[in-house]
């Protein structure tokens, strides 16, 4: 249903049109013009008794103020198109610049702003040369006593970049919920590791591959350790032994190291599970 129009505005209308009847086509448009910018509530009743009078839709003349550029001091002039753009409290504003000033201003706006970032990129930049200029050379870490080593930012960074691609688990168990360290395969590009010189490992596993646990897998993997690490991280029969619990997984490994490496003890394995554990690898 369309909007209902209350007679009063009806009635108003038909008297506007009564009133500006016997003027001319020119004469009705300027008036409807006065009568349509003298009151934001007379937009309906000019439009209506504009069609009627003019045959086609009434459409008023742009409202227009003279002001004065307090910039510039030009005159310059500020146009509304109809009520629904006018404010109905419009009051012409003394601190208005013309179009040329406002176009000025927004351009020197731009410049400070591309002018701030520059300067902005320009700190961070003398920020990080000075950063640079403050860490140790590749010659100074490799000098540096190990312990020194891994207290430098350069570490950190490595160990951080460690953990993000072991998914901050262990490497040999999985575990992610134990105290993970960072240790090196090699020593030989200290200051300047590649991604494989170092893998994640968790505190026990640590402690184990160092013999600080007091069980024989330190003992097992000896020097072997940083050739057969990896194969071990991907065995299948291992990691079925982590899946269950760690006591198994390291069974497990010990297992598979025996074999592998071709080590003997008391404990040997019996031919099926050496089977097994090849299986795996």
């Amino acid at each position: 249903m369309g909007v209902q129009v209350g007679d009063e505005k009806q009635e108003r209308v038909r008297q506007l049109v009564r009133d500006l009847g016997e003027l001319g086509p020119d004469m009705a448009a300027e008036s409807l013009d006065a009568y349509y910018w003298a009151d934001n509530e007379n937009d309906y009743v000019a439009r209506a008794a504009g069609t009627d009078l003019l045959g086609k839709m009434f459409v008023p003349k742009p409202r227009k103020y003279i002001l004065t550029c307090c910039e510039c001091g030009e005159l310059f002039t500020e146009a509304f198109a109809s009520w629904s753009s006018h404010p109905t409290d419009y009051v012409p504003p003394e601190d208005e610049r013309c179009r040329s000033c406002w176009a000025a201003q927004r351009a020197a706006e731009r410049r400070q702003r591309v002018e701030e970032l520059a300067a902005r990129k320009e700190r961070a930049q003398d920020a990080f040369r000075q950063e640079q200029a403050r860490r140790p050379t590749v010659a100074e870490l490799k000098a540096m006593p190990y312990e020194g080593y891994l207290q430098t930012d350069h570490w950190q960074e490595v160990r951080q970049a460690a953990r993000e691609r072991a998914g901050n688990r262990c490497q040999l168990c999985n575990d992610g919920d134990e105290q993970l360290d960072t240790h090196h395969r090699t020593y030989e590009r200290i200051g300047e590791e590649l991604p494989e010189d170092v893998f994640v490992i968790c505190n026990p596993c640590h402690g184990d591959y160092h013999g600080k646990n007091g069980n024989g897998l330190s003992r097992a993997l000896g020097e072997g350790w940083e050739i057969v690490a990896r194969e071990l991280r991907d065995n299948a029969w291992v990691q079925r032994g982590f899946h269950e619990s760690k006591a198994e997984g390291f069974a497990n490994i010990g297992r598979v190291l025996h074999d592998l490496l071709g080590f003997a003890g008391q404990d040997e394995e019996p031919d099926d599970s050496r089977a097994r554990a090849s299986e795996g690898l």
